[in-house]
């Protein structure tokens, strides 16, 4: 009897984020082609006590390959929050520098359904959550460990 492999974190973010990819494309949105989603604490925040940090973007201009970068804390492991924090961070890898959580941080997020929250905040609404429960490549995916 074969035993199930399992799947590291930044595998299982790379397959929730081509999932959420296709969402921002149908919604006539462009995630950068050149992107990389890790599991690593932030640069900082993310061992307060009042208020963590639980993802962060780094455009390509930090990265010495010219890459974004995207990380969620291992400080997290609540699927939903996951996926939310994820969604938030595509939304910044998507609008590039410059535009922190303003209007067009939040008119993107409203989009694409991370809009649950302040804009500091932003988590994937019930509709999209919903969506991803009943999309047939997150179900494979199963909960992030």
């Amino acid at each position: 009897m074969g035993t199930k492999k399992l799947m590291t974190r930044e595998c299982w973010l790379n397959s929730a984020a081509s999932i959420l990819t296709e969402m921002f494309e149908e919604s006539g949105h462009k995630i950068p082609a050149k992107i990389r989603y890790t599991v690593s604490l932030p640069s900082k925040g993310g061992m307060g006590t009042k208020r963590k940090v639980i993802g962060q973007c780094f455009y390509p201009v930090c990265s010495s390959s010219g890459t974004t970068e995207i990380f969620i804390t291992p400080m997290i492991d609540d699927t939903r929050l996951v996926v939310g924090t994820l969604l938030h961070e595509m939304v910044h890898a998507s609008l590039g520098q410059g535009y922190g959580h303003k209007k067009e941080f939040i008119a993107l997020c409203k989009d694409v359904g991370c809009d649950e929250g302040k804009p500091t905040e932003a988590c994937i609404n019930d509709n999209t959550w919903n969506y991803l429960q009943n999309h047939k490549a997150f179900k494979r995916l199963g909960n992030f460990t």
